[in-house]
C-alpha cells in the first residue's frame, strides 16, 4: 500500500525455490534419516564454515569443548550448506585447510532431501555461525556451538536466549 501510495517504482524478484530453507512438510519419519553427531550449518559465506571447523580443532577451545563434554574424537562432520554456496569450491577449499586433521569425513547433507528442521533433529550438536537459525536450534534443546566469525558484529542470538545452558560460544582466533 506504501508503495503504491507514494508511486515507488520497485522491481521484485521471486526468490528461486532452491533458496528455501524452511519447509512446513517436514519429514514426519524422522528414523529414515540417518542420526548426526555433529552438523555444522552455514550462512552465506565460505568463512563462515571454514570459522566454524577452526574452531572446532582451535587448541584454545579444547577445555570448553571437554568441559561440555561436546566433541568426543571427531571422525565425520556433517555440513549443511546455504543454498547460494558451491559444494564443489566449499571441498577445494577444505582440501587446502591445513588446521583440520586429515583423517575427518565430510558428509554434505542433501537440502532437497532433508528439511533444515529434520536435519536439526537428527543431530547431536549443531554447530552455526552468523546465522538465526541458531535461535530455532535453541528453542528446540539442542546442543548449540555458535561461532564468532566476524570481529566487529556480535552472533545473533536472542537476548532472551543468550544464557541457556544449551549454548557454548567459541571463537576461531
Amino acid at each position: 500500500n506504501y508503495i503504491k501510495k507514494n508511486n515507488i517504482s520497485l522491481t521484485l524478484y521471486v526468490v528461486p525455490k532452491s533458496m528455501v530453507r524452511i519447509d512446513n512438510s517436514s519429514n514426519n519419519n524422522l528414523n529414515l534419516i540417518s542420526s548426526k553427531e555433529i552438523t555444522i550449518f552455514t550462512h552465506d559465506s565460505n568463512w563462515d564454515l571454514i570459522a566454524c571447523l577452526i574452531s572446532l580443532f582451535n587448541k584454545t577451545n579444547f577445555k570448553t569443548l571437554k568441559k561440555n563434554h561436546l566433541i568426543k574424537k571427531i571422525k565425520e562432520i556433517n555440513i549443511r550448506l546455504h543454498p547460494s554456496l558451491n559444494k564443489i569450491k566449499i571441498k577445494s577449499d577444505l582440501e587446502s585447510l591445513q588446521i583440520i586433521p586429515q583423517n575427518i569425513n565430510y558428509k554434505f547433507i542433501e537440502n532437497r532431501k532433508e528439511s533444515i528442521l529434520d536435519t536439526m533433529k537428527s543431530s547431536k550438536l549443531l554447530i552455526f555461525g552468523e546465522s538465526s537459525y541458531s535461535n530455532l536450534a535453541l528453542k528446540l534443546n539442542h546442543e548449540v556451538v555458535v561461532v564468532h566469525t566476524s570481529h566487529i558484529k556480535k552472533p545473533p542470538i536472542r537476548k532472551n536466549l543468550i544464557l541457556r545452558s544449551n549454548l557454548t560460544f567459541l571463537n576461531p582466533w
